[in-house]
């Protein structure tokens, strides 16, 4: 099974406001995660949520946005 990361925009209150893929597939799950942390240690400010499994960045612009990691069934 395949795995593509997912980028979620997020309003104020943290709500999902837009959703969008990033990159491309990976083969394995962690090969997804070791992504994402790669993409977020960019942001100002960033962490992980374990219990959403899901991973945080705040940008300088105060831009917020999270990612999750979603596996693709196969065809």
């Amino acid at each position: 099974m395949e795995f593509q990361i997912v980028e979620l925009e997020l309003d104020a209150n943290g709500n999902e406001t837009k959703r969008k893929p990033v990159a491309h597939t990976f083969g394995t799950r962690g090969e997804a995660v070791t992504r994402v942390e790669s993409v977020i240690a960019h942001y100002q400010q960033y962490g992980c949520d374990s219990e959403r499994d899901s991973w945080w960045a705040l940008a300088a612009n105060g831009d917020k946005m999270a990612f999750v990691i979603k596996p693709i069934p196969p065809p």
